[in-house]
């Protein structure tokens, strides 16, 4: 297995590789900023000129106003502090900017203000360009999940998810996997919209703002003892050790005694669903709390 753990934004080596597009059009405002001059991501297999607007988009949202389809192109973790480190936020953007981590919003009912249907969760590209959702199961099922949602405005918010989304990475092949992050709970707190609703944030000259979108979840410590990553190319390790801050350690990380956790988990998840607080966690907490921000390009589900 390859190497990839994730976290998010847009590191030095993945901009150097872009090529230079005109001035976009502001996400928020539609107004063009002649003194930027955007550098689209050019490691994934899709053609530069098929990158377009303010988020680098691939396929117009404008003739399905009601039915946006969205994958994330940019993604920043808060927490845990273990996914938030700079070599892992730079790992993960080579993954996005390469497709072979992507994650996908679709909208249904978004033709006026009030309830919305969200589906979400991992996906390949396919080689005609459109996505499609994965199935299967690995660690954790892969199937997309339906979140209930509203939307107001240019804004849309759901959740919590009923099931988890297990957000995967796949290696170069397409076929096996670097890293999967299973999400528990998972919450679209805040996802504004460009008046084209193409994009969701914007690209800067070498990263994304990824200020208009925020999540939220929870991951646990049974879950992340399921499945297992890479990490520049070493021996695979299960996700908790990376979460509980020793990606170096093997084994089990129930194993690792809990004073030796450099970040233990802080919530607690049992039959009544998950929660933050409440719990010691040198002693009971299973969970940690997941948030983050994300810009997110219009492109075609299948």
């Amino acid at each position: 297995m390859g190497g990839a753990v994730l976290a998010g934004g847009c590191s030095g080596d993945g901009a150097s590789r872009g090529s230079a597009v005109k001035p976009a059009a502001d996400a928020s405002t539609g107004t063009v900023d002649l003194g930027v001059t955007l550098r689209c991501p050019s490691a994934g297999p899709t053609p530069l000129e098929q990158q377009l607007g303010a988020c680098c988009y691939r396929r117009a949202n404008t003739d399905r106003r009601a039915q946006p389809q969205y994958r994330v192109a940019g993604l920043q973790f808060s927490q845990p502090q273990s996914l938030a480190n700079a070599l892992l936020t730079s790992i993960t953007t080579n993954s996005i900017d390469e497709e072979r981590f992507n994650w996908l919003f679709t909208l249904e009912g978004a033709d006026d203000d009030g309830p919305v249907t969200i589906r979400t969760g991992s996906a390949r590209r396919q080689r005609d360009g459109r996505f499609a959702f994965t199935r299967g199961a690995g660690g954790i099922p892969w199937d997309p999940v339906t979140i209930e949602g509203s939307l107001l405005g240019a804004i849309w918010q759901g959740g919590p998810a009923l099931q988890s989304v297990a957000l995967v990475i796949f290696n170069p092949d397409g076929e096996h996997v670097d890293a999967e992050l299973p999400i528990r709970e998972l919450r679209l707190a805040r996802a504004v919209m460009s008046p084209d609703r193409n994009c969701i944030g914007r690209r800067l000259l070498t990263s994304y703002d990824t200020d208009d979108g925020e999540v939220s979840g929870y991951l646990t410590l049974e879950d992340a003892g399921k499945v297992s990553v890479g990490i520049g190319g070493l021996d695979p390790i299960r996700l908790c050790m990376v979460l509980l801050g020793s990606p170096a350690a093997s084994g089990e990380c129930s194993a690792l005694p809990r004073g030796e956790w450099q970040f233990p988990p802080d919530a607690r998840c049992d039959g009544a669903g998950c929660r933050s607080g409440g719990c010691d966690p040198l002693h009971d907490c299973n969970a940690w709390i997941v948030r983050g921000t994300f810009a997110a390009q219009a492109v075609e589900v299948e």
